[in-house]
């Protein structure tokens, strides 16, 4: 759209309005065609004729300078007049009253009109003055140069020799990356050329929409082969700094730089020779990027096997630190045999390292397996030996107390449980202790309670020992108690004052032997007597 003072034009109105004016005025003849273009605040029209018809410059220009002035075009156009002839030019540049700027620099005037306004207008192009008579020079001059400028950069013509020449620079192009893709510097040289000839057609030619798309297409192949090569760059930079062993910071440097490297690849899918070329490359990229992602992997496996293993307690600790190096081997065993670190002597002493680490874990999973199971197992018989215990069976109770301490006996002192096992040990220990020791009351207490008749019963408890007559025993010494009584008997009498002083004399005995109270009991379940230790 052209700014006027009647408001916006456009450039078909301006021309249909140049065309309506020009042919109801006497010019000679009337153009063929007007064509109008605004490039960068230019307003150039273009008046087209075939020859023989030729127009009458002088008067032609003024008209079409007239009807301009009536639309009082915007002061900040400048307005260039051509005469297109068969592809000779003759320019007429409007005078300072329409305010006429500085042409731009494609668009350089052809041969000036014999006005003297025109020729004002040419020494405003900064061409040097010149007598009358070389004026007519300087028009052939300036036609033919402008003739240059037009087949050059592809003006006004119906064909333009720079695409061609930027075809044949691409085909070549191409030809280096089908038959020698190592020089693919050169291919890209060969696409920078094709693209300089074709950015060179001016935005004001017919050709330049299909130079921009061919140029589009031209850039979009530089792209990929400048990937292709700064891919090779990064690969180049990566190698150089695999060199084992290494640290785990470098390895993910080097990680990082074939993550760059692939990216720079996968980005290439628009034309088929270079993406070839850029997946053929990707095979190789990859196995590399997990060669290094494997060794990394593997060594933080094992830094972290390392970190457990001095901190495992249990059989828990000990089989998760064996899955950790067992992760660390399958790391390294994941290294592509295809990369370059896959056969370096390096990776097959880290796998020697990690398998015999491996192989001591095992060891110590299983010490920790059979010292877990002598354990339960220890504990199952202390449980075994507490209740029969508790059911004064204490001849069994003894015999679980002492399979009990002797599974103990045999944790290896290397194993993590070893210490618990001696805690338990020292328990069970005085349990067995303690089961024995009621066993031999037992024995002592049965073999005086057991005579010709059962004298007595007994429960032995944690702190205090219980005797009970038996009814039988308590009536048969009313009887002689009685019997003595009514009708004096010195024997018999010595004999059951005897036998209750020695009753006496062993329950006091068991007494200050097991540091426990002994209580009898009669028949009617009422305390008779206390023994103290």
């Amino acid at each position: 759209m052209l700014e006027t003072r009647n408001g916006l034009i456009s450039l078909s109105e301006l021309e249909q309005f140049l065309t309506q004016s020009l042919s109801h005025h006497n010019v000679g003849v009337v153009p063929r065609k007007i064509s109008c273009l605004v490039r960068e605040k230019n307003l150039m029209i273009m008046l087209h004729y075939e020859q023989p018809a030729m127009p009458y410059p002088r008067k032609l220009f003024g008209v079409v300078k007239e009807h301009l002035a009536q639309l009082v075009v915007s002061s900040e156009y400048q307005i260039l007049l051509y005469l297109v002839v068969q592809d000779q030019y003759q320019t007429n540049l409007l005078p300072p009253s329409v305010k006429v700027a500085s042409p731009p620099p494609q668009a350089l005037p052809a041969t000036p009109s014999p006005q003297p306004r025109s020729t004002q207008s040419i020494q405003s192009w900064r061409f040097p003055k010149l007598p009358k008579f070389a004026l007519g020079g300087v028009g052939v001059v300036t036609a033919i140069f402008l003739g240059y400028l037009s087949q050059r950069h592809c003006l006004f013509s119906n064909s333009c020799a720079l695409i061609p020449q930027a075809n044949r620079l691409a085909k070549q192009a191409e030809l280096i990356i089908d038959f020698t893709p190592t020089d693919l510097s050169k291919a890209l040289v060969e696409l920078n050329n094709a693209q300089q000839l074709l950015q060179s057609i001016p935005s004001v030619s017919p050709h330049h929409r299909e130079a921009q798309h061919l140029s589009q297409n031209y850039q979009q192949k530089s792209q990929a082969i400048e990937n292709l090569l700064q891919a090779d760059t990064i690969k180049t930079e990566a190698l150089s700094l695999t060199q084992l062993p290494l640290n785990i910071e470098t390895a993910q440097e080097i990680e990082s730089l074939w993550n760059g490297a692939i990216a720079l690849l996968e980005s290439i899918y628009s034309d088929r020779n270079l993406t070839e070329l850029a997946q053929a490359r990707l095979a190789e990229f990859n196995a590399e990027k997990q060669a290094i992602t494997s060794l990394k992997t593997a060594q933080e496996a094992a830094e972290i096997a390392k970190v457990r293993e001095s901190v495992a307690q249990s059989l828990e600790n000990w089989q998760l630190v064996a899955a950790t190096w067992r992760t660390a081997l399958e790391r390294l065993a994941s290294i592509p045999k295809d990369s370059k670190i896959a056969h370096e002597p390096e990776i097959n002493q880290l796998a020697t390292i990690y398998q015999s680490r491996l192989t001591q874990t095992l060891d110590r999973v299983q010490q920790e397996t059979i010292a877990t199971q002598f354990l339960q197992q220890a504990q199952e018989q202390a449980k075994l030996a507490q209740n029969n215990l508790d059911n004064r069976n204490w001849q069994t109770s003894v015999s679980y107390w002492r399979q009990a301490v002797e599974i103990l006996n045999q944790i290896p002192r290397e194993s993590s449980l070893f210490t618990d096992a001696q805690i338990l040990m020292g328990n069970y220990q005085q349990s067995l202790q303690q089961a024995q020791s009621q066993q031999a009351i037992a024995l002592n207490l049965e073999q005086i309670c057991s005579a010709n008749i059962r004298i007595c019963n007994y429960q032995i408890d944690s702190g205090v020992i219980k005797v009970e007559l038996t009814p039988t025993y308590q009536e048969q010494l009313q009887q002689v108690a009685l019997a003595t009584s009514v009708q004096p008997n010195a024997p018999a009498e010595m004999e059951l004052r005897q036998h209750l002083s020695g009753l006496e004399a062993i329950f006091q005995s068991i007494s200050s032997n097991t540091g426990l109270p002994v209580e009898i009991y009669n028949a009617q379940q009422v305390l008779i007597v206390t023994y103290l230790p």
